[in-house]
């Protein structure tokens, strides 16, 4: 399911360790239905979920809020280590589209 990992707005919570990190990938996919998860397809310390899904609310601004510490016992099936930080991506070059997406103040709750 490589072409499954475009997607114009991705968010990235790495875990543990700088070397072989753990990693979920939080995404809006344009085919993929909400709630899908799977091991992500190019690293197999990674795992994602779809939290939004389609290509009719373009253009909109949405408020996203996910439990990682929750998502990440569920996703692995122990308690995570420390998070390492956060990243942001967008991305096409497998499926060959254009993708574009603006990320906003992250906020971090104990």
């Amino acid at each position: 399911m490589p072409e499954s990992h475009d997607a114009a707005a991705q968010v990235y919570v790495i875990f543990d360790n700088q070397y072989l990190p753990r990693v979920i990938k939080y995404m809006w996919s344009a085919t993929l239905p909400i709630g899908t998860r799977f091991t992500h397809p190019l690293y197999g310390q990674g795992r994602v979920i779809v939290l939004r899904s389609g290509s009719s609310k373009v253009g909109e601004w949405f408020r996203e809020t996910a439990s990682f510490y929750e998502d990440y016992k569920n996703l692995f099936g122990e308690e995570p280590g420390k998070v390492q930080g956060i990243a942001i991506l967008s991305s096409s070059d497998l499926t060959k589209s254009l993708a574009i997406a603006d990320y906003d103040d992250f906020i971090l709750l104990p």
